[in-house]
């Protein structure tokens, strides 16, 4: 009778204690579920912002294209006033060449010019044809 006594004591001890097991993990399992709960809310911000971003990036892309595209026309009018800014200099020249008595053939040769230009800025400006 002693021996089922302390059986039963034991039985008793380790039920208790099998009880106060799963009552801590159960806390635990909680405190894990409100854990999952939190990291899964941070899961969707962070989503939320990655999707905010990747927009900005598709809107910025754009931005950046459309600028690229307003460069590359700045640059070629810039080309064609330099071209035509070295133009204008070479009728200045002959220009000057004809107030100084030059003659058509020294102007194709000095500026650059073809005979015709040569020509109708000899006659335009009182120069004399050769």
């Amino acid at each position: 009778m002693i021996i089922n006594g302390i059986i039963l004591t034991l039985i008793a001890l380790i039920v208790l204690a099998l009880v106060s097991a799963l009552m801590m993990l159960g806390q635990r399992l909680t405190v894990l579920g409100k854990q999952v709960r939190d990291l899964q809310a941070d899961v969707l911000t962070m989503k939320g912002a990655v999707s905010a971003l990747c927009e900005e990036e598709i809107v910025a892309d754009r931005k950046r294209g459309e600028i690229e595209q307003r460069l590359h026309g700045i640059r070629t009018r810039q080309d064609e006033l330099e071209l035509r800014d070295q133009g204008d200099k070479s009728y200045s020249q002959a220009i000057k060449l004809i107030h100084r008595g030059a003659k058509v053939d020294d102007i194709i040769a000095a500026c650059g010019l073809n005979r015709g230009e040569a020509e109708l800025i000899a006659s335009l400006h009182g120069g004399q044809r050769s």
